[in-house]
């Protein structure tokens, strides 16, 4: 629960101290009051963009600083500053520290709305525990993730202990464990030659082709008409070449 926030020479604000109480708090305020610096000073806090724009004219630091009330009790307290450089640092209770870090710390702080980046049901890493908060399974979570004296988690860490210590087992050489690294072995322990391959396989097509000539022909044969199937043979012997050039040629002329 944020308890405290103090802004110094943010935007155009120069000073400005809020107190927060259990409940229901609400600040109002015409258009340009300053209540939307207000939620950006607590961005600030969240680990959001700091530029040097942010800082109030004719000052060199801009400072933000909130007290929280932490779940278990205690409070925490982060400061955030900006230069008119456009640097920036972070604190929390006075140690210096990285805005991944405000941000990790700010998720179970508060949880600012409006802005998509920080609201809880747009996280995926948020999903799970809502999913098991609806579920009402809280003591199931707690004896899986509740710390390293739990049981699933003594469970869990016997299992891993053990997954690593149990030898790979080694299979026997053909086996496809692992195609692209056994494929290049067994092709050099076949010491096949170069050529070898191409010519079976060229050999191969030849002979097909031969086959499907025979079938071929044998198959038109069977289908062609009795008389074709054999030629009579002839009765007059073929003239020589020199004895076809003495033959008269034929007369096509019609007669009147």
């Amino acid at each position: 629960m944020l308890r405290f926030l103090a802004v110094r020479h943010l935007a155009v604000i120069d000073r400005l101290e809020a107190e927060f109480e259990p409940g229901l708090n609400v600040l109002t305020g015409e258009t340009g009051a300053g209540k939307s610096i207000i939620v950006g000073a607590i961005d600030l806090l969240l680990g959001g963009r700091a530029s040097a724009d942010l800082v109030r004219t004719g000052e060199s630091l801009a400072t933000v600083q909130a007290i929280f009330e932490r779940p278990g009790g205690g409070e925490t307290i982060v400061r955030r500053e900006v230069s008119n450089q456009g640097r920036s640092r972070a604190f929390i209770d006075d140690t210096l520290a990285t805005s991944s870090a405000l941000r990790d710390l700010g998720a179970g702080l508060l949880d600012l709305h409006g802005q998509h980046e920080h609201q809880a049901l747009l996280d995926p890493s948020e999903h799970l525990d809502l999913v098991d908060a609806y579920a009402g399974l809280p003591d199931a979570v707690a004896g899986v993730c509740g710390g390293p004296s739990t049981d699933g988690t003594a469970k869990w860490t016997t299992a891993m202990a053990a997954s690593a210590s149990t030898p790979v087992m080694t299979k026997m050489p053909g086996t496809p464990i692992d195609p692209l690294r056994s494929g290049p072995a067994t092709i050099d322990a076949a010491n096949v030659a170069p050529m070898v391959m191409p010519m079976a396989a060229m050999a191969r097509v030849r002979t097909t082709s031969r086959v499907r000539s025979a079938v071929s022909a044998t198959t038109a044969a069977e289908m062609a008409p009795a008389p074709c199937r054999q030629r009579p043979a002839m009765t007059q012997p073929m003239l020589a070449p020199e004895a076809a050039t003495k033959l008269p040629m034929a007369n096509t002329t019609s007669p009147l």
